[in-house]
């Protein structure tokens, strides 16, 4: 069923987009994160989750924020029952009360296949966010620091992150791949990965939860 739905939603991204070529191949626009991370080296961006805490991170001298913590603002006890229209209501509310600060949303595995994560991602940008994460881990997802996760085939996310790309577009939005196959799969097979999410079009790469400075 799995190979069903990604053939599915291949087909369909082809049909809509006629002619596309591979995304290693396509000159990506210098984004906003992209110009401070070459100004600053590393950039902090303190989690915010709501526009209080936004304009608190703001004034306080940040360059940059980090969308998560729905929960907080939505008083649910976990992220994983937070839609995709929630998390994009919480990222206008922080962007329209601080549009100065250029902040990026965990988006977790996008909601759903290759398609859902295009409309997921168009929604983001028309909603002010500067980027997102985008992680290969199965749903409903885990902590990535435990070791009992489960990430989909990379293929698979391959595809979302090429969906996502065909959203992006020329907008100035920083998309980073997130694997979550370290704990579950070792470093080599994380990096395997890595790579061939930076094919596919991301931005920017993050292996989560290295265990030591080797693995850094």
């Amino acid at each position: 069923m799995l190979t069903v739905v990604r053939a599915a939603a291949r087909a369909a991204m082809k049909a809509a987009s006629p002619g596309r070529r591979p995304m290693s191949k396509v000159a990506r626009p210098t984004t906003t994160m992209q110009r401070l991370i070459e100004e600053q080296g590393i950039v902090l961006m303190p989690g915010v989750q709501d526009a209080l805490s936004a304009a608190i991170v703001h004034k306080s001298g940040f360059s940059a924020g980090f969308v998560s913590g729905y929960a907080s603002m939505l008083i649910i006890a976990m992220n994983l029952l937070c839609s995709t229209t929630e998390v994009t209501a919480v990222t206008r509310y922080v962007c329209s009360a601080v549009p100065d600060l250029p902040v990026i949303v965990d988006a977790d595995t996008g909601g759903g296949n290759a398609l859902n994560v295009q409309r997921f991602v168009q929604e983001l940008i028309e909603a002010g966010a500067a980027g997102c994460f985008l992680e290969d881990q199965v749903w409903p997802k885990r902590c990535g620091k435990r070791r009992d996760h489960f990430v989909v085939p990379a293929e698979e996310h391959a595809l979302k992150i090429e969906a996502a790309r065909d959203a992006i577009e020329d907008a100035d939005f920083f998309l980073v791949a997130r694997t979550d196959a370290l704990a579950t799969s070792g470093l080599k097979e994380a990096i395997s990965r890595a790579n061939l999410y930076w094919e596919a079009g991301a931005d920017g790469l993050f292996v989560e939860a290295p265990q030591n400075d080797e693995e850094l």
